[in-house]
C-alpha cells in the first residue's frame, strides 16, 4: 500500500530546495523512496507516507554522504520535513572529530556490536562503553566472548577475539 502511493506521488508537487542540504536531503529521500522528486515541505509521515523503517534507510544513507551531517531516527521525528530538518542540523554545530569514537572494523569479525551513540564520558574518553557502572566489558567475559574483562582504553584489541565496535550516530549522546 505504501509503495503503491509513493509509486503514484504527483512529481510537480515538490517544493525547490533553498539549500545543498535540502538539495541532497531531497535526493536522498527521493531515492529511498523511489520516487523523482521530493516536497522538501511535506511531513515524512503524513503527507509522503513514510515510516520509520524508510526513514531509517534515509539516516543510514545520509550518514554514508561525507557532504552531509549525520541525522538521527530522533532529528526526523522532531523535524519531519526535509525544510525543517536541514534548517535544524544547519543550526547545531558538528561534535569535534576527536571527541567521536573511532570504529573497530575488520573483514574477518565473527560479531559486530552496534551502539546508538556514545555517551558523555565514552565521547570525552574516546573508548567505547566507558561510563561508569557500564557493565558491557564485563558481559563480554561473563557470556565466553573474551578471555578476561577488557578495559574500554583496550577496547581496540577486540578485533583480536573477532568482535568488532561501531555506533549508529557518530556524534555524542
Amino acid at each position: 500500500m505504501v509503495q503503491q502511493a509513493l509509486a503514484t506521488f504527483p512529481a510537480g508537487l515538490a517544493d525547490s530546495p533553498t539549500s545543498s542540504t535540502e538539495s541532497a536531503f531531497a535526493e536522498v529521500l527521493a531515492d529511498v523512496m523511489q520516487v523523482e522528486q521530493m516536497s522538501i515541505d511535506s511531513n515524512f509521515f503524513d503527507d509522503l507516507g513514510a515510516d520509520s523503517m524508510i526513514m531509517a534507510r534515509f539516516c543510514a544513507r545520509v550518514r554514508k554522504r561525507p557532504d552531509l551531517p549525520a541525522v538521527s531516527i530522533k532529528d526526523i521525528y522532531q523535524h519531519p520535513t526535509i525544510k525543517s530538518l536541514a534548517t535544524a542540523v544547519a543550526d547545531t554545530a558538528p561534535m569535534p572529530v576527536e571527541r567521536v569514537v573511532a570504529d573497530v572494523l575488520a573483514d574477518d569479525l565473527r560479531l559486530v556490536v552496534c551502539g546508538s551513540a556514545a555517551g558523555r564520558r565514552s565521547a570525552e574518553l574516546r573508548q567505547y562503553y566507558a561510563g561508569p557502572g557500564n557493565r558491557f566489558w564485563s558481559t563480554l567475559h561473563e557470556i565466553g566472548l573474551t578471555p578476561r574483562v577488557l578495559a574500554p582504553v583496550e577496547f581496540a584489541s577486540l578485533s583480536q577475539f573477532g568482535i568488532g565496535l561501531t555506533a549508529l550516530v557518530k556524534r555524542q549522546s
